[in-house]
């Protein structure tokens, strides 16, 4: 490969046209690497969007897309980091080196963040060669898909205590609905914020985040509700080829209507009318590490995966310091 036929381009100087385009034929692509999803981070002032693309004699052969967290606040000095959400965009054909180039590039222009994160949602190791020659360390890291091809029983590869649950949530008059209802969505969202402050106990995107989420082209908000019409879970998609869980949430107090065991199935009934090959829980935590999150989302009939991810550290010791932070208020 001639080095000098490759080309880096900015956000700005990639061609729209083409980067949908590979977005819809790689078969290492998702949602999180298409212009819509660079869009979508862009216009939200918490984030720092970004995307790098690579030609080869002027073809589009491999897009990066994510965001930093603004250099801002005080812990920002050991915050600030890259995400990559879905992993690297690469055409079918393209050579390792061209990946190696990109990420290089993608290191130095990152260079004021503690690190940079590639979560993979997508097989890489073909091209794990490249990732660590450009100073990316593999980390083990699970994720679960749940195959809802057309041929596919869903609801006989559920657990029979999931089946119990959605049948005793129906039968009481739970239901669950795809919605683009702004006060649903608010509703979600005070659920979701209660769930991230109490539980996860990580900072959450603003509601406006999610109003955009849900009138993006590919966004799917599903709300579970009572009888009465109260919203008490549900769950917020992205679909593009695979349908993948973002976010989801239910009442605690309404426990006993297994909101989000309804959410869940409600999605992978969802992910096969829409045609997608695969849902993605969008990550089941580390190798050897207890995740009740993880035994919850095995229940659903899916396989276990081991796609990694891959960091550079920046910032070693701001890395360190951070991590220490972040245990400690978990």
């Amino acid at each position: 490969m001639d080095s000098k036929r490759l080309k880096i381009l900015s956000s700005e100087q990639i061609n729209r046209a083409e980067w949908t385009q590979l977005s819809q034929s790689a078969r290492l692509s998702t949602w999180f690497q298409s212009p819509e999803c660079f869009d979508l981070y862009d216009a939200t002032p918490q984030l720092d969007a970004f995307a790098f693309g690579i030609t080869e004699e002027d073809q589009l052969i491999a897009v990066i897309v994510g965001y930093a967290t603004p250099s801002t606040g005080l812990l920002r000095h050991f915050s600030r980091r890259a995400i990559i959400q879905g992993g690297m965009l690469i055409a079918n054909d393209c050579p390792t080196g061209a990946v190696q180039a990109l990420l290089k590039h993608v290191t130095t222009a990152l260079s004021d963040t503690i690190y940079i994160e590639l979560r993979n949602f997508n097989d890489y190791s073909s091209y794990r060669s490249a990732f660590e020659a450009s100073g990316f360390n593999y980390m083990p890291h699970y994720d679960i898909h749940v195959n809802t091809a057309a041929d596919k029983d869903i609801m006989s590869a559920l657990s029979e205590s999931k089946r119990r649950q959605y049948r005793k949530a129906l039968s009481l008059g739970v239901t669950c609905r795809q919605s683009d209802n702004e006060q649903d969505l608010h509703d979600f969202y005070q659920l979701l914020r209660r769930h991230y402050r109490r539980r996860v106990r990580r900072p959450l995107m603003g509601f406006d985040f999610f109003r955009k989420v849900v009138l993006q082209k590919h966004g799917i908000l599903l709300c579970v509700k009572t009888k009465e019409g109260e919203v008490i879970g549900g769950m917020l998609c992205v679909g593009m080829r695979n349908l993948f869980e973002w976010y989801i949430c239910g009442n605690e107090k309404k426990s006993h209507l297994y909101p989000s065991t309804v959410a869940t199935i409600e999605a992978l009934l969802l992910s096969q009318r829409l045609g997608h090959q695969n849902f993605d829980f969008m990550g089941a935590g580390e190798p050897g590490v207890k995740y009740g999150v993880r035994d919850f989302k095995m229940k659903f009939g899916g396989e276990l995966l081991e796609l990694g991810r891959y960091i550079h550290v920046n910032k070693p010791v701001r890395y360190k310091i951070g991590s220490l932070i972040i245990n400690a208020v978990k």
